[in-house]
């Protein structure tokens, strides 16, 4: 394997997966551990193609799906490891799930910090 610089236009070349500064700097959160910040990154990266599908509950909140086994390829995380970090985010306030059976993802509504 080769590692090249990076000319030009090339480094727009990439997709990424965004973790909010304020999950690495906010004291609030600094109980939570990177890989659950890491899986919030994925969560809202998913958010994209929830607003292109127009996911949106009756009450205008936008959701979305993430089948575990997709999820668990995408991070490279086994689903003991991602249901930990659903854990975790759920109780700092961050993710609300739907689910009807154990060990899948169901409906996710992904939370984010409102300046008040």
């Amino acid at each position: 394997m080769a590692f090249h610089n990076f000319y030009g236009q090339q480094a727009d070349m990439y997709s990424f997966i965004y973790i909010p500064k304020f999950l690495m700097t906010e004291r609030t959160f600094s109980c939570i551990q990177n890989t659950s910040k890491i899986i919030y990154g994925f969560l809202m990266d998913r958010m994209k193609m929830s607003v292109k599908n127009q996911w949106i509950d009756d009450k205008g909140r936008v959701y979305l799906i993430y089948p575990m086994n997709e999820l668990e390829k995408d991070a490279g995380m086994s689903r003991k490891r991602i249901m930990e970090c659903f854990q975790e985010l759920k109780e700092a306030g961050l993710l609300e799930q739907d689910v009807d059976e154990p060990g899948y993802s169901g409906i996710m509504y992904l939370k984010h910090i409102a300046v008040e």
